[in-house]
């Protein structure tokens, strides 16, 4: 009688850690889904004729501050490229 209950604990106890597992993958989907969509809405901001710089600016930074392990070393040069040539003037 031990022996089920031993079964049945130890299987709860995996199916519980690999539900952990499950939820951070889906969080660092999302981040990651997050991260992309604010990359994309810096490029559209800048290609229009007059751009938001404060909303970009804004934006790179928030990319920065929480998605730069999402980032290549080539998006993270397009960010300084904005933020160091965008100005509202």
């Amino acid at each position: 009688m031990r022996k089920p209950l031993r079964y049945l604990t130890i299987l709860a106890s995996v199916l519980l850690f690999s539900a952990c597992d499950q939820a951070e993958d889906i969080k660092e989907s999302f981040d990651t889904l997050e991260c992309a969509n604010l990359l994309i809405r810096i490029d559209e901001e800048w290609d229009k004729d007059d751009p938001d710089c404060s909303d970009i600016k804004s934006d790179i930074d928030k990319i920065l501050k929480s998605c730069s392990e999402f980032l290549s070393e080539e998006d993270k040069a397009q960010l300084k490229f904005y933020q160091d040539n965008c100005s509202d003037d």
